[in-house]
């Protein structure tokens, strides 16, 4: 008799959130049977016969035709034929039968087991929490450390009516990664998963237990966990590259400085993120934008501020400088373009062809190019790897997509540019790495930071909020304090965060060995931690959590790997900041 084996498979619960099309749409088959019929009567029989296609089907067909009022029924002499009506027959006549349809927003619970990665719903497994694990359970060691909803497996598994079909993805992350799916195995036999699993999925499971039939691996649960939590895995993977000390921009005089170059040196395109847009940064930007235009460069303006969430002051300022481009002469529009609509993004990014030879090149920080006065202390980073350039593109583009109309000019040009770079090899060594964060993955950075620090971590960004005890403070509490120091800087305060309350937490910081200082005129955003790797964003790791009805990359940062970099940040920051170089442990 085979013995029956209960293993336990880790698992990622995830929520998913999408949107899907609502309504009828048209086939080409339902459009070709209302042609005919604008055309002349038929019966159900000759449309079969003239399409050849089954009765069955037609009848279908014509129900539907009936349903919306551009078919209609006409009984004569025991004949029953069919007949386009008048709007009927003004639908046929174009290109494509006119849907009616809309666009909603839904959010589901999956599972994805993390050997193969296939998708269930949580009620089709029985779910275990790793505490709650029997003793020496034969736990199967997980093969995938990273989230990814593939759409073969994942779409299927999520909720639609009959008349929805899935769109595109808002946001998906795991919500818990300490779960496992217990299943019997029995021989060949695989007990406690639905129909619908694959057999690449049921093979991988008896294949375990086949080479290790009575193992009992508690250091494939902690891996689950130890890897899960440790490991920032980001979207497009890293990139070998040269990063200077001059790629670092200090200093809002900098930051305008570096924007003045890049369009005075463009080739053919300049394409600007800015979270928020005033009138003044529009007034002193206005002069360069023309003659870069001037001289045939395409220059697109986005913008990332969602307007109903405005005041009435900053909205008005908003419109007083969106009416700046609107008096613009029709050529110089041509080439100079303000987004007409928002992306709902904070990042803020340039991408252009001002590098040397004209090479494509990206900046990633802190600065809002397009509504800052240049007198903070903002900090960005420039990069010129072409597939690094390329993920900026793509994020851009993806911000800039609609849910529903065609693409824009912006887009195509986005994408043509994120595959001009990608056509480019890559390189297969370099002095630093380089990757691409966006959204919850900063978060993940926070807790390398942690776990991987021997000396030192420095966080810096402009507000502090009570955000900043679950995604910094909380963290950093569980670094090994003897032996790592920690810095955290802000510049204000949230309106929800009183002075009392922020001494309070600086207190109870300081007791666990982390120093909070407030510091005037920080806008930067970054991290570091040791003397090889740093963070340079949009985000503000003391104050915000990742956002799950915000776009994909609402927040965008570069993190790089490997030597130079970090003291020359610490010691330029110190320096444009106003702050002793003992705070942020710097060399001299």
């Amino acid at each position: 008799m085979t013995a029956r084996v209960t293993v336990y498979v880790p698992i990622y619960k995830v929520r998913a959130d999408y949107i899907v099309k609502q309504g009828r749409t048209w086939s080409a088959f339902e459009h070709m049977v209302l042609w005919k019929l604008a055309q002349e009567r038929a019966t159900s029989v000759e449309l079969a016969e003239l399409s050849g296609v089954p009765l069955r089907l037609v009848v279908e067909c014509l129900i539907e035709l009936i349903g919306v009022g551009w078919v209609d029924i006409h009984a004569s002499s025991g004949r029953v034929a069919f007949e386009a009506t008048a709007s009927g027959k003004k639908a046929a006549a174009l290109k494509k039968l006119p849907e009616d349809t809309r666009n909603l927003r839904r959010r589901d619970t999956l599972c994805m087991e993390r050997i193969t990665m296939s998708f269930f719903q949580p009620e089709d497994l029985t779910l275990i929490h790793k505490d709650k694990l029997p003793e020496n359970a034969f736990v199967l060691r997980p093969r995938v450390f990273k989230l990814t909803m593939s759409p073969t497996g994942s779409v299927d598994r999520l909720y639609m009516k009959e008349d929805e079909t899935f769109e595109e993805w808002v946001d998906h992350r795991i919500t818990a990664q300490r779960l496992f799916a217990s299943v019997q195995i029995s021989g060949d036999q695989v007990e406690g998963l639905p129909q619908y699993t694959s057999p690449e999925f049921r093979q991988a499971i008896v294949e375990a237990v086949t080479v290790a039939p009575n193992a009992g691996d508690d250091a494939a649960a902690d891996e689950v966990i130890a890897r899960a939590e440790t490991r920032l895995e980001t979207e497009d993977g890293y990139s070998y590259a040269e990063v200077t000390t001059d790629d670092l921009i200090v200093g809002g005089p900098a930051h305008l400085s570096e924007l003045k170059r890049v369009l005075s040196d463009a080739k053919s395109f300049v394409v600007v993120h800015t979270c928020f847009v005033g009138t003044e940064a529009v007034r002193r930007l206005l002069p360069e934008l023309e003659a870069a235009a001037k001289r045939k460069v395409r220059v697109d303006l986005l913008w990332g501020q969602r307007n109903e969430e405005l005041n009435e002051e900053a909205l008005k300022d908003f419109r007083a400088a969106k009416a700046m481009f609107d008096k613009l002469s029709p050529h110089t529009k041509s080439y100079l373009r303000f987004a007409e609509t928002e992306t709902g993004s904070h990042a803020k990014i340039v991408l252009a062809d001002s590098g040397p030879h004209g090479s494509n090149e990206a900046y990633v920080g802190s600065c809002n190019w397009l509504s800052s006065l240049y007198k903070s202390v903002e900090v960005s980073i420039r990069l010129r790897e072409p597939h690094v350039v390329a993920t900026l593109a793509s994020a851009l583009a993806f911000l800039r997509i609609p849910s529903s109309t065609k693409w824009t000019k912006d887009v195509y040009r986005l994408a043509e540019l994120r595959n001009q770079c990608r056509r480019t090899n890559a390189r297969s060594d370099g002095p630093h790495r380089v990757a691409v964060l966006r959204d919850h993955e900063h978060l993940a950075a926070v807790r390398e930071a942690r776990d991987g620090a021997n000396a030192s971590i420095v966080a810096v960004c402009d507000l502090l909020g009570p955000a900043g005890e679950t995604s910094v403070f909380v963290p950093m509490r569980a670094t090994d304090r003897n032996q790592v120091a920690v810095t955290l800087i802000h510049n204000k305060l949230a309106k929800s965060v009183s002075q009392e309350e922020r001494d309070r937490a600086a207190a109870a910081l300081a007791e666990v060995g982390i120093k909070l200082f407030a510091v005037d005129q920080v806008h930067g955003k970054f991290m570091t931690w040791d003397d090889d790797a740093l963070l340079i964003t949009s985000f503000n790791w003391l104050a915000t959590t990742s956002n799950p009805w915000k776009p994909r990359g609402a927040e965008i940062g570069v993190i790089v790997k490997g030597p130079g970099l970090v003291g020359h940040l610490k010691n330029k920051f110190s320096e444009m900041a106003g702050i002793g170089s003992d705070i942020l442990g710097c060399q001299a």
